[in-house]
């Protein structure tokens, strides 16, 4: 498994820890190392501690499609980091930037940082040597703020692309990114200052249809302490979805209890739907009201260390391997039972998915860069991360993989269902 870094603002819950962040969007590495990629199809209760309101994207309710799975509607939220992480001192600095080349030879750094849009300035700047460290299979360069700010847009992607292949560049390993189409308002709404807003804008790159946003550094070494607070729940933010089952007279109550009431919860199931059929005009409930214990007691909430000391440890693999539990196996915190697990206790599908199966996301067609539990709808349960700061939530799958997919590494879906359901 990776290790992540930890997150603007988190500095003052583990001072002990290396200078770190953890990535907002991604999930915790590994490969299961079964035949996973057999059939691989590409695939372009609100309770809880942290806050939640109206997405500026939604705000109505909107239809969903009917499926098995009855008359879907929702409404989109946003999930922030709770106001208890964001806790900082002054007395911590902001560290400079570092980029990390492996693998790059003295010549071929100088050429990329020379030949990349890179003002002569900027480039005489991030070419002098004394802020060059040699390793021992590349360099390490810490780069002027300055110069870093005063990137163009493609400078920026040319490097920035470069400092993505490798691990030891968390912040560009695994950078913040929006929907490019979604950033500008992403920024206006973000309770900063024009100037800082400015300063987003001029550190963001976008590749095809994503912005990303990596200097971290940068923002907060211009930022006062309730900016870098104010910058650290913007990037915290977590679109999510409410989701509710309509019911009316006209439903086929016996195809909605064998779709919701999978895993041996039919006959629970059935008083509560039929109920809802009689109601005039219809009626619309949450769908959390049907998932197991395990997951609806915890979608729309954040893991709270302060009371379960395996919530730094609770990643998606242990979530989506949980979901039909009422109490969490933690047997699952560990690669070879899951990995186990699966082979014994679960068949690969190819269509159909239904509510509790379980769905893995494949990068480069082996690597099991995440998995989550299929609802309805094309949407699925699911949290991104291992990091307390990442909450449970429902979210359409395309809206989940840009989430996961990584330059130009191809990104795929396998779906598993559990023996017996």
């Amino acid at each position: 498994m990776s290790n992540k870094p930890a997150r603007p603002g988190q500095r003052a819950v583990k001072e002990q820890a290396p200078r770190q962040r953890l990535d907002l969007w991604h999930g915790v590495f590994f490969v299961l190392g079964v035949a996973l990629t057999a059939g691989a199809a590409m695939l372009l209760s609100d309770r809880g501690l942290g806050f939640h309101r109206s997405s500026s994207a939604a705000g109505s309710v909107q239809a969903g499609a009917t499926g098995p799975w009855g008359q879907i509607e929702y409404t989109t939220i946003e999930l922030e980091r709770p106001d208890e992480s964001l806790e900082m001192k002054e007395a911590v600095k902001v560290p400079p930037p570092r980029w990390t080349f492996e693998n790059m030879s003295e010549g071929d750094l100088v050429k990329l940082l020379t030949d990349s849009n890179v003002p002569a300035d900027q480039s005489r700047a991030l070419t002098n040597r004394s802020c060059w460290s040699r390793l021992g299979n590349g360099w390490q360069i810490m780069p002027p703020p300055e110069a870093v700010l005063a990137l163009s847009p493609q400078a920026r992607l040319a490097i920035y692309t470069v400092l993505r292949r490798s691990a030891q560049n968390p912040l560009y390993f695994h950078p913040f990114h929006i929907a490019a189409a979604k950033f500008e308002n992403w920024v206006k709404t973000s309770g900063l200052s024009g100037e800082k807003q400015d300063l987003l804008r001029r550190l963001a790159y976008t590749e095809g249809n994503t912005t990303y946003l990596s200097d971290f550094e940068v923002i907060e070494g211009r930022c006062s302490m309730e900016e870098r607070k104010l910058f650290a729940k913007n990037i915290s933010r977590n679109e999510a979805l409410i989701m509710r089952l309509r019911v009316s007279p006209d439903s086929d109550v016996d195809t909605l209890v064998r779709y919701w009431g999978r895993g041996g919860r039919m006959k629970a199931m059935r008083p509560l739907l039929e109920s809802l059929a009689y109601v005039q005009g219809g009626a619309a409930i949450a769908v959390s009201y049907f998932f197991p214990e395990f997951a609806r007691m915890r979608v729309h909430t954040y893991p709270d260390p302060s009371t379960d000391p395996t919530a730094v440890r609770q990643d998606c693999f242990w979530t989506a391997m949980n979901f039909f539990n009422e109490e969490p196996d933690n047997r699952f915190l560990q690669a070879d039972v899951i990995r186990k697990t699966l082979q014994s206790d679960y068949f690969q599908i190819a269509t159909n998915w239904a509510f509790g199966d379980v769905i893995v996301v494949l990068e480069n067609g082996q690597d099991a860069t995440h998995m989550c539990t299929y609802i309805a709808d094309n949407v699925v349960f699911t949290k991104n991360g291992v990091d307390p700061l990442e909450p449970w939530l429902l979210m359409k799958i395309p809206d989940m993989l840009v989430r996961y997919q990584n330059g130009s590494k191809p990104v795929s879906l396998l779906a598993y269902r559990k023996k017996g359901l």
